[in-house]
């Protein structure tokens, strides 16, 4: 569905569309089914082109901003919950989140390290979760749990580390108008933590059998 406003598929869908109407209004005189009918298509086609754009576009710099990673150079412990992807896909599959790691990205030139770990655990956070749920992995749903919440945990001591390491205000970064660049990572981590959170009592329900 999210490819029907690609210009391919675009002009065939309207002539059927409008087709449809004039056969109802010349056969049925249904004049207030095709009033709404075509309200919906006006609203689709004016809508849909500028939603599909602003998702691409959310994922034109996020995908940036992955690329811009030293992902070599990062330090990762023993265990390979926290090891770095080879490459990043499972981030892309809910767009609820890229706007909360947009909208952290200045937080990068304070501390590149922590920023850098908020993509990396949220991709193996991801990864496991949709591994699980879709049960392409045997782990026991209890480990799998137990694994989701040491990395859910972990993100969240990054909000604290991250507002040590970076001024209340700063004359360079104005584009919060009146937050403060803590209340921006406040928020911002907090969608990302709900996120998480919903993850995690989803598959807290799901019985895998």
């Amino acid at each position: 569905m999210k490819n029907i406003f690609q210009e391919k598929h675009l002009t065939p869908f309207i002539i059927f569309f409008i087709s449809c109407l004039f056969y109802n209004l010349f056969m049925h005189r249904n004049y207030l089914f095709v009033f709404i009918i075509a309200s919906i298509l006006i609203v689709c086609l004016y809508h849909g082109p500028k939603r599909l754009n602003k998702q691409r576009n959310r994922k034109k710099e996020i995908k940036q901003i992955i690329e811009s990673f030293d992902l070599k150079e990062f330090g990762t412990n023993m265990y390979d919950i926290y090891k770095v992807p080879k490459a990043f896909k499972y981030i892309f599959i809910k767009q609820d989140i890229l706007d909360n790691l947009i909208n952290l990205k200045f937080t990068k030139q304070f501390d590149n390290e922590l920023y850098t770990k908020t993509f990396v655990v949220l991709e193996n956070f991801l990864k496991l979760y949709y591994k699980s749920i879709t049960n392409m992995i045997d782990d026991d749903k209890e480990m799998v749990l137990n694994t989701l919440t040491q990395l859910h945990e972990d993100f969240k001591h990054y909000k604290e580390q991250m507002k040590l390491n970076i001024p209340i205000m700063s004359r360079h970064i104005n584009r919060f108008k009146n937050r403060t660049l803590h209340k921006v990572i406040d928020d911002n981590y907090l969608g990302i933590d709900n996120f998480m959170k919903r993850k995690i009592q989803i598959l807290k329900s799901v019985d895998r059998g």
